[in-house]
């Protein structure tokens, strides 16, 4: 169900849809605007649930359907399954043999997710290492060492979702990329702070100005909240 209270973060109408896989529009920056539009991703899909998509075992991620992990890199794609669109990430790669690099790293994000369903934590990486923090809000504390990290959020339910991310550290993150399924890739900086904040919305075709200048204005309300330490978006 569709909740709107504390922080209202950006949505977005989705004006028509089809059985097609779920286009994202992604942005980075702060307001006004959401900052820098960055291109339009397709997400991932399959049969297979995401769990079983993701495919965790031995403390690491081997997605089916998405990305190719890297040592020292950090991977967002979005999955069509069962579960509807899920929103998927990925540190690091596992070390596999003695001729593969020592890695280490920490990732720590605060999320937000805002849906006509009910956006959950669906899996976390070992210790908890992303959870609920609130109706709405994630906390993801990512740490590893010679393995990867990572977790699902799913809820990502029509007719409109979007994700926000204020990422608050990066230690051992060489990239971030987020991925398409047509084999496309967006680069996004390793910013903190405004210039960092990362944002998700289903896209809208032909949606005009009018939803444009909604969806900025909710989103500076988001963005000026987590100043305030209201959202629950702080640290």
């Amino acid at each position: 169900m569709l909740k709107l209270r504390g922080v209202v973060v950006f949505t977005c109408c989705v004006l028509a849809f089809s059985a097609r896989a779920t286009l994202i529009d992604v942005y980075q920056g702060n307001s006004p605007n959401l900052g820098t539009f960055k291109g339009t991703i397709e997400a991932y899909s399959g049969v297979d649930s995401a769990v079983a998509n993701y495919d965790y075992f031995s403390h690491s991620g081997h997605p089916t359907e998405g990305p190719n992990l890297k040592f020292n890199r950090g991977e967002i794609f979005f999955y069509d399954g069962p579960e509807g669109t899920t929103f998927n990430v990925l540190f690091n790669k596992e070390k596999n043999n003695q001729a593969d690099p020592n890695t280490s790293g920490l990732v720590s994000w605060n999320i937000a997710a805002l849906s006509f369903g009910d956006p959950s934590v669906l899996l976390s990486d070992d210790k908890k290492e992303l959870k609920e923090d609130g109706s709405d809000f994630f906390k993801g504390r990512w740490e590893w060492n010679n393995n990867t990290d990572g977790g699902i959020i799913q809820g990502l339910d029509l007719p409109f979702w979007a994700v926000i991310i204020d990422p608050k550290e990066y230690q051992g993150v060489d990239s971030l990329k987020v991925f398409s399924a047509d084999g496309g890739r967006i680069n996004m900086n390793l910013r903190t702070g405004e210039r960092g904040f990362m944002f998700f919305a289903v896209h809208v075709p032909d949606a005009g100005g009018t939803i444009y200048l909604l969806s900025a204005g909710v989103f500076g309300l988001a963005l000026a909240s987590s100043r305030m330490g209201i959202s629950g978006l702080t640290p």
